[in-house]
């Protein structure tokens, strides 16, 4: 992936328009844990819809979603960088954060799981694997959300689910694919709710 265009939210506020080129969806709930997807829409295609799917009407959720004709790569914020102050808030107050997001692999169906929180990823390796799903270990770098400063880690430790391009179409396109996906995690954030 290209380098983020701005610095924070606020540079891009000052180019890009909510409504016109972005839009932002946050439902908070009483609940310890918030489902978020800080590239959703056509930033990040799918994510939004399957954190929603796992935030249900149990947790809180949040969405930024890309909703540019084009170029809504410009809309990336880096998870180490993503400020938006509605999902900062909604994070504020949980005590878990699951955070989704997609990756480019456009042949394989597999999902990664990374974050700081070790419990709460091999949790959702082991439910993940048990539905049927190819589910793994992220340790690269460059997407493992290990940093302290990262967004699912920033109210203590998180996680954060990497989802293949490929694994994404099949959910979006297949109901009981994603209601066997998203139950999975939820089983496992339930305990932490």
């Amino acid at each position: 992936m290209k380098p983020d265009r701005y610095r924070d939210f606020a540079e891009l506020g000052e180019h890009e328009r909510e409504g016109v080129d972005y839009q932002i969806r946050a439902h908070p709930r009483p609940s310890g844990v918030a489902v978020i997807a800080p590239h959703g829409g056509k930033i990040e295609p799918g994510t939004a819809e399957i954190a929603e799917a796992i935030a249900a009407e149990h947790f809180s959720f949040y969405a930024f979603e890309g909703v540019k004709r084009a170029h809504n790569q410009d809309l990336h914020l880096s998870s180490v960088r993503f400020d938006e102050p509605q999902c900062v808030a909604l994070i504020e107050g949980a005590r878990v954060v699951l955070s989704i997001h997609g990756l480019s692999d456009h042949t394989a169906e597999f999902v990664c799981a990374g974050g700081m929180h070790e419990d709460l990823k091999e949790r959702l390796l082991e439910s993940l694997q048990s539905a049927g799903f190819d589910a793994r270990t992220d340790d690269d770098p460059a997407h493992s959300g290990s940093s302290p400063v990262n967004l699912c880690n920033r109210r203590g430790p998180g996680a954060q689910l990497e989802i293949s391009r490929a694994l994404r179409e099949k959910l979006r396109d297949g109901t009981a694919e994603l209601d066997q996906f998203s139950d999975a995690v939820r089983r496992v954030l339930d305990s932490y709710a």
